[in-house]
């Protein structure tokens, strides 16, 4: 779901924006981060959501992990380590 306009859009059409974008100083980070449709992406652009009359219909925030990965995937995906609790890549290794 776009957080500024509340469309479902397809996986294809969702973008990662920065809510603070990485040009002003923002990170990649579960709290700068969101899935944004294509066009309010666009639209927003390298500015502050209200800068374009946007607002979040929630504050983004790291995933609450419900009680496991499977450790296979763990493994197989090296690239999600930076992205995941410390316990859970001791579980996948």
């Amino acid at each position: 779901t776009c957080p500024y306009c509340g469309r479902r859009p397809g996986l294809e059409e969702l973008t990662i924006d920065h809510v603070i974008p990485r040009s002003r100083g923002g990170g990649s980070t579960w709290e700068n981060c969101v899935t944004a449709c294509r066009p309010c992406n666009t639209r927003k652009a390298n500015r502050l959501a209200h800068e374009m009359n946007l607002s979040l219909e929630r504050t983004p925030a790291a995933p609450r992990w419900p009680g496991g990965l499977d450790p296979a995937s763990v493994r197989a995906r090296p690239a999600w380590h930076r992205f995941l609790p410390a316990s859970a890549i001791a579980v996948g290794a």
